[in-house]
């Protein structure tokens, strides 16, 4: 077996995504939220441009909200970096976990608190989310994607000239 941009280099691993084997240069570890796995080149690329993609899709429903709610410049900016954040940190936390899923469920043992206790909860964790992802783990995050994809194209091109 051997590695689809390596040929010459002995298989390391197989991509939990699309099953490709790669070798050590190709070898990518993933960690988002409670997911922690390894990719090849392309599922590796693909993750990071999904990641960038979708914060900014969060930062310009941001700025859309903050312009049509506050209908002035700087707020509108300030809820585009918040909803940016509150995507990081939510990415850093992961999106659901199985505290939440009990609860949903164990709603019936939780009576007329179930849904108060929802509530406060998703509060917290929105606030929490954003704490994180505007106090630098957004802006640590994306540096690190877009140097990854850089690394990627970087490694893809050499593979392709040799």
């Amino acid at each position: 077996m051997t590695c689809k941009y390596h040929p010459s280099n002995k298989v390391v691993g197989q991509c939990s995504k699309c099953g490709a084997d790669y070798c050590e240069l190709c070898d990518f570890e993933v960690i988002s939220g409670k997911e922690h796995t390894h990719l090849c080149l392309d599922c590796s690329r693909s993750f990071a441009v999904s990641k960038i993609v979708w914060s900014v899709i969060c930062t310009i429903g941001g700025f859309i909200f903050g312009a049509t709610v506050v209908k002035e410049l700087s707020w509108s900016l300030a809820c585009a970096y918040l909803f940016w954040g509150i995507y990081w940190g939510l990415a850093w936390s992961g999106w659901s976990s199985p505290s939440w899923q009990n609860l949903v469920d164990g709603t019936k043992y939780y009576g007329v608190w179930g849904l108060p206790l929802i509530v406060i909860l998703l509060f917290v964790q929105l606030t929490v989310s954003a704490y994180i992802g505007c106090l630098g783990f957004g802006i640590v995050q994306t540096v690190r994607l877009v140097k990854t994809i850089k690394l990627i194209d970087l490694e893809r091109n050499k593979a392709k000239d040799v």
